[in-house]
């Protein structure tokens, strides 16, 4: 009886994880606030679905895809866990399972499962002293994902994850080249390396996911690739700061409500 309500309590974690998550993220951010911040961190866009102009800005700005959770939130996860924990081979262990724990409590959606997938073989190849190779282990993803369930290759999610990620593993590189090799020399190509290489992993993405979002949708953010210059910078302030304002407020709440501020 008692293994079992433990094995219960165990498989209700993420939902558990979740929900605290909200309720935190509900008691020490202000209204305005804690529906982009319930979205960012938890995978809940119903909040930002009831506020219609803060939805279609987010649309029309081709910025939507910051609060679908995807490899850049568990990118986002895993270096503020390895920031804090080293990047040590017992610190890869704990990563993958926290990884795949937020994967779960955020809806397990296509895109994070893919995302827990890739990130847990980029983690695991120095442990066994071997070489990551990203294509491969998309392809073990996709793999893996229609193995579970082969119908999921009709999810507009999955095929958009995918999609991304391939473009930016074809594309993203020669973009980026050829954009910076238009920089002039000197310390203005330093300064342009980094809004560089978003433009150029933006328009990758661009590449495979504009056909599918005129198909299933009937538009194409054109702005995207410089919101995404623009935004993306704060988008991971305010993923490992929120997430710190929630630790910080489930341990004592007032202490959270100033991280949060």
């Amino acid at each position: 009886g008692t293994a079992a309500g433990e094995g219960g309590e165990a498989l209700f974690l993420p939902q558990r994880l979740a929900r605290g998550i909200k309720s935190t993220v509900e008691r020490i951010f202000p209204p305005d606030v804690a529906a982009f911040m319930q979205a960012l961190l938890a995978g809940d866009k119903s909040a930002m679905y009831e506020d219609t102009a803060l939805q279609l800005a987010f649309s029309r700005s081709g910025f939507m895809h910051v609060v679908a959770v995807s490899g850049m939130h568990i990118a986002f996860l895993v270096g503020m866990l390895q920031l804090i924990f080293g990047a040590t081979r017992r610190s890869a262990l704990l990563c993958i399972a926290l990884a795949w724990l937020f994967a779960a409590a955020t809806g397990g959606s296509p895109s994070a499962v893919r995302a827990a997938i890739m990130q847990s073989f980029l983690l695991l190849a120095p442990v066994f002293r071997r070489e990551n190779d990203p294509i491969t282990s998309l392809s073990a993803a996709l793999a893996l994902i229609l193995l579970a369930n082969p119908y999921a290759a009709a999810s507009v999610s999955l095929q958009l994850s995918f999609a991304a990620m391939a473009g930016i593993l074809c594309f993203s590189e020669k973009i980026n080249a050829a954009l910076i090799a238009l920089a002039p020399e000197g310390r203005a190509k330093k300064l342009l390396e980094k809004p560089v290489a978003v433009i150029a992993s933006s328009l990758s993405v661009m590449i495979l996911t504009v056909p599918l979002m005129a198909v299933h949708f009937g538009y194409v953010p054109l702005l995207s690739p410089l919101t995404n210059a623009l935004g993306l910078w704060a988008v991971s302030l305010c993923f490992c700061g929120g997430c710190a304002a929630c630790a910080l407020g489930a341990l004592f709440p007032p202490l959270g409500v100033a991280a949060a501020w």
